[in-house]
């Protein structure tokens, strides 16, 4: 038998639209919600609730997330650039491919971060957190 003190998960339902629009932009300020977010095709949306009903909906999306650059060691700096906008370009392309609204990048070196700028990435002022699923799982 389930109390009030348990939470589960499932996913939103049809109905749940309004209170997910009301609830996310009355409170914008402290979750910066972008309502484009739930029509990514590849997004889904989860909804936490107890006996009293929904406590929390998250949308979840699945953005590209660029990771590491390996370029050959040695390599002409203005062919290097060159290589990375094809490869922001290529990574852009799957995107729109896959359903992804977004494209996430890394950059910590200052003249990688000015390119991805120039072609049309902006900085995320935001913290960003992970978790590695594989570290959750260390005895």
């Amino acid at each position: 038998m389930q109390t009030r003190h348990d939470i589960h998960v499932r996913p939103a339902r049809k109905g749940d639209e309004k209170s997910i629009l009301e609830w996310s932009a009355g409170s914008y300020e402290k979750n910066l919600f972008d309502p484009k977010v739930l029509f990514y095709p590849s997004t889904f949306t989860l909804c936490a609730f107890d006996d009293a009903g929904p406590l929390l909906f998250m949308p979840v999306q699945q953005p590209l997330f660029m990771d590491s650059l390996a370029f050959r060691p040695g390599l002409d700096p203005g062919r290097a650039g060159l290589a990375l906008k094809t490869m922001f370009q290529a990574v852009i392309t799957q995107g729109y491919i896959k359903g992804n609204g977004e494209v996430y990048f890394a950059a910590s070196e200052p003249t990688v971060a000015a390119i991805a700028e120039r072609h049309g990435f902006e900085k995320f002022l935001l913290p960003v957190y992970r978790v590695k699923l594989q570290d959750l799982e260390k005895s």
